[in-house]
């Protein structure tokens, strides 16, 4: 899709290059500062379902 977006251009009467690289490594930037936070948001949703069907240590009848 993010080739897409660069191929389309501004003006069809004046074909520049430029415009469309600009908004591709706007993409990829973008994709770039969302991968660590997605990243950090399934390592921390992990941890707490972990936590969550982690059994309790006081609990009677522990087999």
């Amino acid at each position: 899709m993010a080739v897409l977006v660069m191929l389309v251009p501004d003006r069809y009467d004046q074909l520049v290059l430029e415009p469309g690289v600009e908004r591709l490594m706007a993409i990829f930037i973008g994709m770039a500062v969302l991968m660590p936070v997605l990243l950090i948001g399934h390592m921390l949703r992990g941890r707490r379902a972990d936590d969550a069907t982690a059994p309790a240590g006081g609990e009677s009848g522990g087999v």
